[in-house]
């Protein structure tokens, strides 16, 4: 950053920067301080060295703590951030769709979107418990109610699910009158209605089709029979 001042204008004087100007609730122990300028001439100003690339939105000059100038919309940086990289020192993590470049400043991903397992506008947050997938759009059941893979969305243990629930990553709920673990078991309520998908119970308990049994309606009703004996 190059200033030029005027003789004696950029002495003893403290550079800050943020997001977030003075007006707007900011105080200076919240700003990034980028240092001191101690002197300079009307001839080649102030070359103050940021380091490394820099993105602020307010840059204030202060000196002994009172504010002498305030520049707004200001940009600092040489180059873009690595890819995966955005802010102050391009010190956090993006995580855009297809390993595309997110905007240095905001960390936005823009219209690409985030790779499985992220969400938000700068794709840095990761899926909560048992989201998974293109923002975080798809949910997993997997047993004991452990976490599913972020990405692919894979339980631990594949295809062990909490009751009602199938497929490796436990998405797919039970089919009709099907339910319990990994769907294995099936229900007969009456009126070919559906049971609850996580313990089979019918809506209407104990009302079945005809030769089933149980509130689960799950059990081959007891039939007797005679048989007439015929002798020759």
């Amino acid at each position: 950053m190059h200033l030029i001042p005027g003789v004696g204008q950029s002495s003893n004087l403290t550079v800050y920067a943020n997001n977030i100007s003075i007006t707007g609730g900011a105080i200076f122990s919240d700003w990034t301080n980028l240092g001191d300028i101690m002197s300079s001439d009307n001839v080649n100003g102030v070359l103050l060295d940021l380091q490394s690339p820099r993105a602020f939105r307010y840059l204030t000059i202060t000196n002994n703590g009172t504010t002498v100038m305030t520049i707004c919309e200001v940009k600092l940086y040489a180059k873009d951030c690595d890819v995966g990289k955005f802010g102050d020192r391009c010190v956090n993590h993006c995580h855009c769709k297809d390993g595309r470049l997110c905007d240095s400043v905001t960390g936005e991903c823009s219209t690409i979107g985030c790779s499985a397992g992220w969400k938000e506008l700068a794709c840095n947050i990761s899926c909560a418990h048992q989201r998974f997938g293109q923002n975080c759009s798809s949910s997993c059941h997997c047993g004991n109610n452990t976490d599913c893979d972020k990405s692919s969305g894979l339980c631990p243990a594949l295809g062990v699910c909490e009751n009602g629930w199938k497929n490796d990553q436990c998405d797919i709920a039970c089919g009709h009158q099907l339910f319990g673990q990994n769907c294995s078991s099936s229900c007969h309520c009456f009126n070919d209605t559906d049971c609850e998908k996580e313990n089979g119970l019918c809506p209407a308990r104990g009302v079945c089709e005809n030769g089933w049994k149980t509130e689960r309606c799950n059990a081959v009703e007891d039939i007797y029979t005679s048989y007439l004996v015929l002798s020759r």
